[in-house]
């Protein structure tokens, strides 16, 4: 029987963003040596990486004898209530193991100064996270590197395979679609693949691909992230992807699961990553979720008074009953298949502070001793100097945002190259008290197409592309196309052959799935800037100019009349501007536009 502590002794430590823990060589050599031990466990064994991987999907084996094959399929939480605090525990129980090898190794080095040192890195371990809102491109060890070179126990600096690279089946599972013939093409790959060459056991990986469409939607990525945590003020709609809309006001425009589908599907497409089935299998999946896991603690601290409200369960998993309410704060919905005790399972309310795993987050590391507002501005202040100077808003109100100058914080300023702002924004030199923030908001039946897939959103410019204003023809350049705002994606399985229930439940009852584009920053760049962004000016520009596009997750095109549920809907909200560094904007009601997209497939 295993039970889930996180990191089971120690001080509370932080959780690093990826690109600082890389410059620390030896919690890196750590790092990279307890992944390749642990992919190294044999697969039956419930520690291993496969085994904890497949707890989010295939091959829909009950973990450690918890629910009973056959009767609900999976212990899949998407589009729930329980989609963020689901996946906590999640990461504590692969961090538990992680953790373990890292100190192991670290006592078994021969050379007595090595062991005191890589002794003192692993009590510092824990799991990275990737923060896309920052900088989209991940850094090479994870996404060109096939061999690394480490240090072991023995004093040998051997060339190896980067477990960070990617997983490898040893076995493969020769069960993983239950013999249909769909699913064959995962049984073919021994090793995970990302933006996958071909279909068969060829598949390469296709690295540069991945990373110059993760840098194509850097602005949007940063926006959503913005946005979400500045505006999203009731816990239903911040938590998953079928909650919210238009009519929920600008809080309900954006989800943490919907930035979090985006992410998936441009950092994998068709390959594991881009599954909910097979994504765990992927290292990135860990370093992604973590980061997903620090926006809701952001978002705790931000708002602490709003937690998991009370929400009917409409299908079942291994564990829980079709019908069944999912927890709110004084219920105790069991979080399956982490045990807190041997006669008791986590919950939503146990998982609440990420403390009770022992770790948090730099921008939530100082806030002992704070009253409950101090924390409050403290928290605003570090999302404003994170992810609000390159945004629309401090083009809009500079003097409040070269005011973060002033104020030290403990984000990862330092962690690599961030999103710059365009020239319109950067020449902003007045104040404004109030301007118009503009948004492509998109629903669509989760599994109107049976599998992942992007929507793209394009705003065509004659100076950018081509005399015609037109984004390319060739779908496959796409996710690359300067004309580009962003793609938002919907990550699902494939209904007919899943063995999750709840998907196949949420085919059937044709679930709406939702997520917003934001399209100030690039109208901003077109327009030149932030005070032409009145509606008068912008409504004729975007029927003229904003398209959209539907491709599959292995960039088959989809007609846009051909997806269930489809509806692209332009609109704006007048914002007032923040006040002090401590504080965030304020929106309006919702505006929507109707004439923009109507009259086309998928239009409002």
């Amino acid at each position: 029987m295993i039970i889930t502590t996180g990191i089971p002794d120690g001080p509370v430590v932080c959780r690093q963003e990826l690109r600082t823990l890389l410059k620390d060589a030896n919690l890196t050599n750590l790092f990279i040596l307890a992944l390749e031990r642990m992919m190294k466990v044999p697969q039956t064994d419930p520690t291993s990486w496969y085994q904890i991987g497949a707890i989010h999907g295939r091959p829909y084996i009950p973990y450690d004898g918890i629910g009973t094959k056959g009767s609900f399929g999976g212990y899949c939480c998407h589009s729930s209530t329980l989609f963020p605090p689901w996946h906590r525990p999640y990461l504590a129980h692969l961090e538990q193991f992680l953790g373990k090898h890292c100190k192991d190794i670290a006592n078994e080095f021969k050379d007595e100064g090595d062991k005191e040192k890589y002794c003192i890195a692993a009590e510092k371990f824990r799991l990275p996270y990737w923060d896309w809102a920052t900088e989209a491109p991940l850094p090479d060890i994870l996404a060109t590197q096939d061999k690394v070179t480490v240090h072991r126990p023995d004093g040998s600096r051997p060339v190896i395979d980067n477990p960070l690279w990617g997983y490898k089946f040893n076995p493969i599972y020769d069960d993983f679609g239950d013999g249909l013939p769909d699913e064959k093409i995962w049984e073919a790959w021994t090793t995970t693949v990302r933006y996958p060459t071909t279909t068969d056991k060829a598949a390469k990986s296709e690295p540069q691909l991945m990373q110059n469409t993760l840098k194509n939607n850097r602005l949007t990525l940063r926006d959503r992230a913005y946005n979400l945590l500045t505006q999203a003020k009731d816990y239903n709609t911040f938590s998953h992807d079928a909650a919210g809309g238009l009519d929920a006001g600008p809080g309900g425009l954006e989800n943490i699961e919907a930035i979090h589908n985006q992410i998936h599907v441009l950092a994998g497409r068709n390959g594991h990553m881009g599954v909910v089935d097979y994504a765990a299998f992927d290292p990135i999946f860990w370093l992604h979720h973590v980061n997903v896991d620090r926006l809701f603690a952001i978002w705790q601290a931000l708002n602490p008074d709003l937690y998991v409200t009370p929400l009917k369960n409409a299908a079942g998993t291994f564990t829980r009953k079709p019908g069944e309410i999912e927890s709110s704060y004084y219920a105790e919905s069991p979080l399956t298949p982490f045990r807190r005790t041997p006669e008791k399972f986590w919950d939503s309310n146990g998982v609440r502070d990420t403390r009770v795993f022992r770790y948090t987050y730099p921008e939530l590391e100082h806030l002992e001793g704070l009253s409950k507002e101090e924390k409050i501005n403290r928290v605003r202040i570090e999302v404003n100097k994170l992810y609000g100077r390159t945004a629309p808003v401090s083009a809009a109100k500079p003097s409040v945002f070269k005011k973060l100058d002033d104020h030290k914080t403990a984000a990862h300023l330092d962690a690599g190259v961030h999103v710059t702002a365009g020239d319109w924004h950067k020449d902003a030199k007045n104040d404004k008290t109030h301007y118009h923030e503009w948004f492509a908001h998109i629903e669509a039946e989760k599994y109107a197409i049976n599998t992942s897939f992007f929507v793209h959103i394009f705003i065509t410019h004659t100076k950018i592309l081509n005399p015609q204003g037109e984004f390319t023809n060739d779908p496959k350049k796409w996710g690359l196309d300067p004309n580009l705002v962003g793609s938002h994606c919907v990550f699902a399985n494939n209904a007919t052959f899943t063995g999750c229930e709840k998907c196949r439940d949420a085919h059937d009852k044709r679930k709406i799935v939702r997520g917003n584009i934001p399209l100030t920053s690039v109208l901003g760049n077109r327009l030149g800037g932030i005070d032409k962004l009145e509606p008068e000016k912008v409504t004729p520009y975007l029927e003229k100019n904003l398209h959209w596009a539907i491709q599959r997750h292995d960039t088959t095109v989809v007609d846009n009349k051909d997806v269930p549920g489809l509806k692209v809907t332009v609109g704006h909200v007048l914002v007032e501007c923040p006040g002090g560094p401590g504080a965030f904007a304020k929106w309006g009601q919702v505006k929507v536009h109707k004439n923009v997209t109507s009259g086309r497939a998928g239009g409002h």
